[in-house]
């Protein structure tokens, strides 16, 4: 398996289609010709075995409040293996990648928004219950400013010694 981080702006035409139909492949919703729901990622990992693009992890540089405190986060979305390459441990390792990446760069913290848990708790995230505001862009447009929790999904893994608040994040921009 070859792993290959790809700033988002270098992406050649061939790699744009094969993460396409890789997010299609893996997520029954994702809107066809697009690599992206919201906005561009800073980045991406792809895994290829041999020619083929079998997964895919998108990376959100930014900072963002978290309870009155700037902090440095890797935003990670859009994380996927293809069905015939699960159980094999290549989303372990894509975020073992970025976390040593991340702990490289002296980013804070991991965060994403996860609908099955368990694989990124025996990761070392944790789920967290804060306020969080966001930018809402629906259909390539911005609609204004959510703020509510995120029920059920909103992780973070900590990185570096700062501590994770309780009260309001806001993620100034719109979620990964």
């Amino acid at each position: 398996m070859n792993y290959v981080i790809r700033n988002n702006y270098e992406l050649k035409t061939g790699e744009k289609t094969a993460i396409s139909q890789l997010l299609v492949d893996c997520f029954a919703q994702y809107p066809n010709q697009r690599i992206h729901l919201k906005q561009c990622p800073s980045f991406r990992l792809l895994v290829y075995d041999d020619q083929n693009l079998i997964a895919h992890l998108a990376v959100d540089y930014r900072y963002m409040n978290n309870s009155g405190q700037l902090i440095s986060i890797f935003g990670l979305s859009d994380v996927c293996v293809l069905p015939a390459y699960r159980s094999q441990k290549i989303a372990t390792k894509m975020i073992e990648k970025i976390s040593k990446i991340a702990q490289d760069q002296a980013i804070d913290f991991l965060i994403l928004i996860a609908w099955d848990m368990d694989i990124y708790l025996s990761m070392g995230f944790q789920q967290v219950t804060n306020t969080c505001r966001w930018l809402i862009i629906h259909q390539d447009q911005s609609l204004g400013l959510a703020q509510r929790q995120i029920p059920d999904g909103l992780m973070v893994k900590s990185l570096s010694n700062q501590l994770w608040g309780e009260k309001l994040v806001d993620f100034m921009g719109p979620i990964f």
